[in-house]
């Protein structure tokens, strides 16, 4: 309980103040570094961070565990006690303060290096105005992009050293610090230093700036590969390649053509020029050494420069020893390995001459039982994974591959996995799948959806029920499903309405996830769509198209190149599937957070997320004493104490009949019921039918269901008791629907259908907390939990409809209220 007021205070301040957005960004920890710079300089203290403390702890759990050989003869020390004048940065941030020490790291320190490629961005990361001198007090801060949010993560200056040197990153010259406490506000956002070991370099490209990585091996260049970097620099996207080197001894290797070998390049333009005539394309790359370029083809003063028109050669030629070179794109091909693009959100983009992806962006779980579906492998559970909704409505202008469409982004990420590497916990194997949303004459012919409305493009509160998932091939999918923090695919797509499904490859995989989906233009998008009744549970079972599953070791090789996996790129088809152990992450209700604006003007990443569609149709027709069977005041009247004896025998009515046999009671001589009574009658009854499974129903169950009385006496009367009886013979038909197995139980994953059929409308967010409530160890839910579900969703709807006059939506409450309501 206390968990879920904290996610709803997060959800709050992020709807209400944009909390974690670049603007407002929020303080990892709770710790504020000017309150904590401030106090410390008030004192005459130097900060020690007690939430990243120097000890074992903080180096690591294995490796650099307390026993390790590894961890031997390491102290804590701050840059005053390293060298005699420590610096944070001297004229500018550049690659030789980037040094690897012990650490596996190296995909790390690349995209640091990215880093000094481009100010801006890393003056967003590394806050200018921090030194070891004006203000020092021995506290420093870092901006981090981390699922979703911007942090600013705190640090004290101890670092771990041996022997009097840095054990981990270092500067060349052993005196700048800025690289060495990024890094340890990086360990620190995951738990530890050795939580850092392995990884690839597009995590912190991402990381650092809070955009969505695209990684291409150019041995294997998709075609227009020309075109979409052209349309990638156009839209703000940082660029970055690399050469591929086969050991440690060719790093920084200069070819003949003088270009390095495992060494981070940024590309800066893609053009294409007349070269006697004939178009050649070209691409500019940069050196961040500022020296050491390329001598072939295009390079500066090359007499290929001889052949192109003289206003064109002088404005993209500059003779200059400046690292900047041009070459031709079929040489770019074959001299680098490497190429990742790291597309911005519009956010973090400054200038007014730069075209903006439009962005949207949600949070989501898999809880086991309710939203951990697992890939359509697994038909019976596949359907409750959660969904999401897009809708393209605008072709792409000027089309990377001359073809009209959509072009569309897709990341999935699962959080906290190196977090929970402490814990012997794994990634999962994820990925997802794009359905398109069936049109109407679609639907009538082949399809149908859990909605009652006959047409379905357009609307934003439709959600794919089994006939589509199980029976349509999706338009589009992940290449794989893989055992990654993200997984990430590009894609072009007719203009359309269409949902995507995130999923573990197996079901019953517990985890947190964000989703992001970025467009070339304007995208509507919306969270788990919801149903308005419940589709029918008795559908074909079709044949899927199955999924492959692939498996990557966390604690393989670094990368060889500058920026790349720390892995080769799976096969995306193998002959069979692998699939490693989950995770186990305290997940969070599902929210969204959406944005799709392709304004001059950046706002946060984060605007008002699309609400999520709650409902109920709660239908009850008025009930007088001349409409209730005359059976069935003879019932009420002897087990509400007017009479002694209960006989419900063959002659009443159907609904009313349990096995031939009577059942006699002794009740207090009143004429209301009370949930004590109520337990013994309901009890009785179900526990004569062999259909049903249940351990009777529960004190609470009959206490929440004499709460729906009209005069508050929290007794049920007469009318109130023939509703309640004719409401509880519904709901037994609707739990029998989804008992698909005959075994008087209902799974936990048939619950979403079997309250939409009951007129309840919920999400993933309430669906979740339904069935870590009321269902048992095996997700399995009994006659007794079902009723004591729909029973207090009836109820709470009602209070909020009754304290809601405005019909706003939302309600507000003092402190007695809430608990009167809470305790009721």
């Amino acid at each position: 309980m206390a968990c879920m007021a904290v996610e709803l205070a997060r959800k709050k301040a992020r709807l209400e103040d944009g909390a974690g957005s670049s603007s407002n960004v929020v303080s990892f920890n709770q710790q504020n570094f000017e309150q904590l710079q401030q106090d410390c300089l008030q004192n005459g203290s130097l900060f020690c961070d007690p939430t990243f403390p120097a000890s074992w702890d903080s180096l690591g759990y294995n490796e650099l565990g307390r026993n390790s050989s590894k961890a031997i003869g390491v102290e804590w020390k701050r840059p005053t006690e390293l060298c005699s004048d420590p610096q944070f940065i001297v004229d500018g941030a550049k690659r030789t303060d980037i040094c690897q020490g012990e650490l596996g790291d190296c995909w790390l320190l690349a995209a640091i290096a990215s880093l000094t490629l481009d100010h801006q961005i890393l003056n967003r990361v590394v806050p200018p105005g921090q030194s070891f001198t004006s203000q020092y007090a021995g506290i420093f801060h870092f901006q981090l992009w981390q699922f979703g949010e911007w942090v600013d993560v705190v640090v004290d200056d101890r670092l771990p050293s041996r022997d009097g040197r840095l054990m981990f990153v270092h500067s060349e010259e052993g005196a700048e610090f800025w690289s060495a406490l990024l890094e340890k506000a990086y360990a620190k956002l995951n738990g530890s230093y050795e939580s850092l070991n392995g990884g690839s370099s597009i995590e912190g490209f991402e990381d650092f700036t809070g955009g969505i990585a695209e990684s291409y091996d150019l041995q294997e260049a998709p075609p227009f590969l020309f075109n979409i970097m052209r349309k990638a620099l156009r839209l703000g996207s940082l660029l970055g390649c690399s050469i591929n080197i086969s050991n440690s001894r060719e790093t920084e290797a200069i070819t003949p053509q003088k270009l390095v070998k495992g060494h981070a390049y940024s590309i800066t333009a893609v053009e294409q020029v007349h070269h006697l005539g004939s178009p050649v394309e070209l691409v500019r790359i940069r050196n961040p050494w500022g020296q050491v370029e390329w001598s072939g083809a295009w390079s500066d003063n090359s007499p290929e420069w001889t052949g192109v028109q003289p206003e064109e050669r002088s404005r993209l030629d500059r003779p200059a020893d400046d690292g900047e070179f041009w070459m031709s794109y079929r040489d770019f091909l074959q001299q680098f390995s490497h190429l990742d693009i790291c597309n911005l959100t519009p956010d973090t983009l400054s200038s007014d001459h730069l075209h903006r992806w439009s962005y949207s962006e949600f949070e989501g779980v898999w809880r086991v039982g309710s939203t951990a579906g697992g890939c359509r492998n697994y038909s019976a559970t596949f359907c409750s994974n959660p969904q999401f909704l897009i809708r393209l409505q605008n072709v792409d202008d000027d089309p990377h591959d001359g073809e009209d469409g959509c072009t569309v982004l897709i990341g999935l990420i699962q959080k906290d996995g190196r977090r929970e590497r402490r814990f012997g916990r794994e990634l999962n194997t994820i990925g997802f799948s794009v359905y398109q949303v069936p049109d109407q004459t679609e639907l009538q012919q082949e399809v149908r959806l859990m909605s009652s409305s006959g047409q379905h493009r357009g609307r934003s509160n439709v959600r794919l029920g089994p006939d589509v998932l199980l029976r349509s091939a999706p338009a589009v999918r992940s290449r794989t499903f893989i055992n990654l923090r993200e997984v990430c695919d590009r894609f072009k797509l007719p203009p359309g309405d269409f949902v995507i499904v995130p999923s573990t490859f197996e079901p019953h995989r517990r985890g947190s996830f964000i989703l992001r989906v970025f467009t070339e233009k304007h995208a509507h998008s919306r969270s788990e769509p919801e149903p308005e009744h419940a589709h029918s549970r008795s559908e074909p079972e079709p044949q899927p198209e199955p999924e492959y599953a692939h498996s990557r070791s966390e604690s393989d090789p670094e990368p060889e190149h500058a920026h790349s996996r720390s892995e080769p790129e799976p096969q995306p088809e193998p002959e069979h599937t692998h699939s490693r152990s989950e995770p186990q992450p305290e997940p969070q209700p599902e929210h969204t957070h959406s944005r799709s604006e392709p304004d001059p003007e950046p706002e946060h990443a984060h605007s008002s997320p699309v609400e999520e569609d709650v409902d109920a149709d709660i239908q009850e027709r008025d009930i007088r004493q001349d409409d209730v069977d005359p059976h069935f005041k003879h019932l009420f009247a002897q087990i509400s104490g007017k009479v002694t004896t209960l006989f419900i025998s063959s002659s009443s009515p159907p609904h009313l009949q349990v096995p031939r046999r009577p059942s006699v009671l002794l009740f207090p001589q009143d004429s209301q019921i009370s949930a004590f009574e109520l337990q013994k009658i309901l009890d009785k009854v179900v526990k004569q039918r062999s259909d049903v499974r249940t351990n009777g129903f529960s004190l609470q169950t009959c206490r929440n269901i004499s709460l729906l009385d009209a005069d508050g006496s929290s007794t049920v009367g007469l009318l109130e008791f023939h509703t309640l009886w004719n409401k509880i013979q519904r709901y037994l038909g609707i739990f029998k629907n989804h008992d698909s197995d005959d075994s008087g139980s209902m799974s936990s994953h048939e619950m979403r259908a079997a309250l939409a059929e009951a007129g309840f409308q919920v999400n993933s967010a309430v669906i979740q907390e339904i069935v870590g409530r009321y269902a048992d160890s095996s997700f399995s839910i009994d006659f007794d939990c079902f009723i004591g579900c729909l029973i207090r969703l009836e109820m709470l709807f009602k209070m909020f409809w009754t304290l809601d006059k405005q019909n706003q939506g939302r309600i507000q409450l003092d402190l007695q209220q809430w608990l009167c309501l809470a305790i009721n």
